[in-house]
C-alpha cells in the first residue's frame, strides 16, 4: 500500500492582540464597528448585529459600541464594551451601566481573556436577571496558519442559557399559554427541516408563548409575523411596515402586491408607526395536534412568498427614492 504525503499547514494563534490592533479605542473598536466585522461577532453569538453608533456617551462614560438585534416590535438594543486584555471589575461596571442608561436587553462584553471569576458573575447575572436581559462574555482571538495573515476568531465563553429561562417561566404560564409555546417550538423543529424555507429564513427566533412568532427579513422596514388566534380558531401572517412611507408605496401597489401568493391581503393602516398586511385562514391549534403539520407547511409556503415580494418592492422604493 503506498503512503500519501499531505502538505498541511500549522494552526497557531497570533498571543499578542495588540500586534494588531495596537490600541483598543482607535483601533479595535472601529475595525469591530465595520458591519463585515460585527457580522462576525454576530454569527458567533446566533444574532444579526446592525451597528447604530459608536462612542456613545453615558452620563461620565462612553459605551464602545452600541448596535441592534431584531425586527420591528422585537428590536433590542445591544450594548458592546470591549477590551484588548484580561477581563476585569472596571469593564464589569462598565457595561452594566451603559445598559442601563440605555434600556439595552443585550450585553456583550468581549475580552482578550476572561478570568475564572468573571465567568462565574456572568453566569450568576444570567440565572439571575429577567428573561429578557442577556449577558454574552466573549473572548476574541487571532488565528494564523504558517505564515498567513491572521484571521479573527471570536469565542462564546458564557451566554443565557435560554432553554432554562424558558423552563423556569413555563410554571407561571396558563394553559393556553403553554399551547402558543408548545405550537412554536413545533413550528420550528419542522421548520428546521425545510431546505427551502431555510434558504429564506436560515436564522429562526427563540420561541416565546406569544399569539405570534417573528421571520427576520433583513430590514428595519418590515418584518413578517406568523399568527395564531385561538378565540377566533383562525391562523395567519402579517407584514408588519415599520416605515410609513414604504407602506404607502406598497398601498399604490396593492393589486400586484402578493398576487403570487393567490391571497387576498386585508390592509391595515391606522395611522400608528407600524402597518400591517395580513391574511388569516381557519386553524384551530386547540384541537387535534394531528393537524398542526397542515398548518406548519402553510406557514412555510406562504411566507417566502410573502419575503420575496416585499423584497422586491422594497428594492423599487429605495429606488424611487434615490
Amino acid at each position: 500500500m503506498s503512503s500519501q504525503k499531505f502538505d498541511l499547514g500549522k494552526l497557531e494563534i497570533v498571543e499578542d492582540l495588540r500586534s494588531v490592533w495596537s490600541n483598543e479605542a482607535r483601533h479595535f473598536t472601529p475595525w469591530l464597528a465595520k458591519q463585515e466585522n460585527l457580522d462576525l461577532l454576530g454569527e458567533a453569538l446566533r444574532m444579526e448585529l446592525t451597528v447604530k453608533k459608536v462612542e456613545v456617551s453615558v452620563g461620565a462614560f462612553s459605551a464602545d459600541i452600541v448596535a441592534e438585534t431584531g425586527e420591528g416590535e422585537d428590536t433590542q438594543i445591544v450594548v458592546i464594551e470591549n477590551q484588548l486584555e484580561d477581563s476585569n471589575h472596571d469593564h464589569l461596571g462598565k457595561i452594566i451601566t451603559y445598559a442601563s442608561g440605555l434600556d439595552a436587553k443585550v450585553m456583550v462584553w468581549v475580552v482578550a481573556q476572561a478570568r475564572s471569576e468573571h465567568r462565574q458573575a456572568v453566569k450568576w447575572l444570567n440565572e439571575n436577571t429577567k428573561s429578557d436581559v442577556s449577558i454574552f462574555l466573549v473572548e476574541v482571538e487571532l488565528w494564523k496558519i504558517d505564515d498567513s495573515k491572521p484571521a479573527p476568531h471570536f469565542n462564546v465563553i458564557e451566554e443565557p442559557n435560554e432553554w432554562e429561562r424558558k423552563v423556569k417561566s413555563m410554571a407561571s404560564l396558563s394553559a393556553t399559554e403553554l399551547l402558543k409555546l408548545d405550537f412554536w417550538d413545533h413550528f420550528v423543529k419542522h421548520a428546521e427541516k425545510d431546505a427551502s424555507f431555510l434558504s429564506v429564513f436560515p436564522r429562526l427566533s427563540d420561541t416565546r408563548p406569544a399569539h405570534s412568532y417573528t421571520l427576520r427579513c433583513g430590514s428595519s422596514h418590515y418584518s413578517i409575523g406568523l399568527l395564531i388566534n385561538t378565540k377566533d380558531k383562525t391562523i395567519g401572517l402579517d407584514l408588519a411596515v415599520w416605515n410609513k412611507d414604504f407602506y404607502n408605496f406598497l398601498a399604490q401597489h396593492r393589486e400586484e402586491f402578493l398576487k403570487s401568493t393567490g391571497l387576498v391581503p386585508v390592509w391595515h393602516g391606522d395611522g400608528s408607526h407600524m402597518q400591517r398586511i395580513f391574511v388569516t385562514r381557519s386553524g384551530d391549534i386547540k384541537g387535534n395536534k394531528s393537524n398542526w403539520p397542515e398548518f406548519f407547511a402553510w406557514y412555510c409556503e406562504l411566507a417566502p412568498k410573502v419575503r420575496q415580494e416585499a423584497a422586491h418592492y422594497h428594492d423599487l422604493f429605495v429606488a424611487q427614492k434615490a
